[in-house]
């Protein structure tokens, strides 16, 4: 529990870093208040964004795998010719396929809490630059509108 606790910490002040240049200790400590404060949002957020991108990274690699076994299928490679390697390539591709995929949807997880970061901070930025977008998030997250000063 406490790995997963600092895990989860760091990836909000790593976001904070990014965000406003501080040091890992003001970051950290910047942190814990946007948690005391927003904790279940925080809490949402973590459990809305990383079950939805490995769901589909699990889809992409047995898609992977799906295909890997058609083509040993159709085109009947002469180093498969008695099916021993079917389950080798297979279970290869859906490893390749899910880590490639976990690949490409780390930045999303990143830039989602890094909006969090920013939303939990600083809204005015949002309400200046992007007002379509920020009425869109008042719609169903009116909470958002209460700054959090650091």
């Amino acid at each position: 529990i406490l790995d997963w606790a600092v895990q989860f910490i760091n990836r909000y002040a790593f976001s904070y870093i990014a965000l406003y240049g501080k040091s890992y200790i003001a970051a950290a400590k910047e942190t814990w208040r946007v948690i005391k404060d927003r904790g279940i949002d925080a809490l949402v957020n973590e459990c809305l964004i990383g079950p939805v991108l490995t769901m589909g990274a699990t889809f992409i690699a047995y898609a992977c795998a799906l295909l890997a076994y058609l083509y040993l299928i159709f085109t009947s490679p002469a180093y498969n010719s008695g099916g021993a390697f079917t389950p080798v390539v297979v279970a290869f591709a859906f490893l390749i396929g899910l880590q490639i995929c976990n690949i490409f949807t780390t930045p999303i997880a990143s830039g989602v809490d890094t909006l969090f970061v920013a939303m939990a901070f600083d809204p005015e930025v949002m309400i200046r630059d992007h007002p379509d977008l920020y009425a869109r998030m008042i719609a169903v997250y009116p909470h958002v509108q209460q700054a959090i000063h650091a």
